[in-house]
């Protein structure tokens, strides 16, 4: 099975390209949602997350990922501990859903990371797709869809590689600058070049 890894810059689009590739019949693996159910359901984390950052970051037993958002931005070493603690329960979870997927003689698949490239993760895949826009999109998307002024964007940006040093590193970029069609029309193409 080839293997791809998917990521893209804050509010480039990637969740809508992993929509597309969906519609296209491909399974796409996502990171977020197996970080959201882990913080719903693994007690062992839910213990470790409550011992690190308090149990504020919990209403009514679930996490509250702004609050932890809130948390990093005052002290970014905090950071590196949440990583520590949740990137080895989403790693065993991946390698679990592409084991079965490889069983079920699925032809690709795609691994949808936001951290792709900030956790180094490139050479587990047989290739890498980035999902870039431009910077003025990108600020009317996330205030339009989170409410963020620049200020908020720009600190998360911060955070992350910029989207320069990600489209180098990445074997495939797809510019996000025009219609949504025009989006579609550029993953179909890409789709096609890579079942190949």
């Amino acid at each position: 099975m080839k293997w791809f890894g998917l990521t893209g810059g804050l509010g480039c689009g990637k969740s809508l390209v992993t929509e597309i590739i969906r519609r296209c019949g491909y399974p796409v693996v996502d990171a977020d949602r197996i970080v959201h159910h882990l913080y719903d359901t693994d007690l062992d984390l839910q213990m470790a997350l409550s011992k690190t950052f308090g149990l504020d970051i919990f209403d009514n037993g679930k996490v509250v990922r702004g609050r932890l958002v809130d948390i990093i931005k005052s002290d970014i070493s905090k950071k590196k501990i949440l990583e520590s603690l949740i990137h080895p329960k989403v790693s065993a979870k991946v390698d679990e859903i592409k084991a079965r997927l490889e069983r079920n003689k699925a032809k690709m698949a795609f691994y949808d990371i936001p951290l792709l490239f900030e956790n180094n993760l490139d050479a587990k895949f047989d290739a890498t797709i980035f999902i870039n826009a431009p910077a003025e999109m990108v600020y009317q998307r996330l205030a339009a869809r989170n409410a963020w002024t620049k200020e908020e964007v720009n600190v998360r940006q911060s955070w992350l590689l910029s989207n320069k040093e990600k489209s180098k590193r990445a074997t495939y970029v797809i510019e996000n600058d025009g219609s949504i069609s025009m989006l579609e029309e550029k993953v179909e193409h890409l789709l096609e070049e890579l079942v190949k």
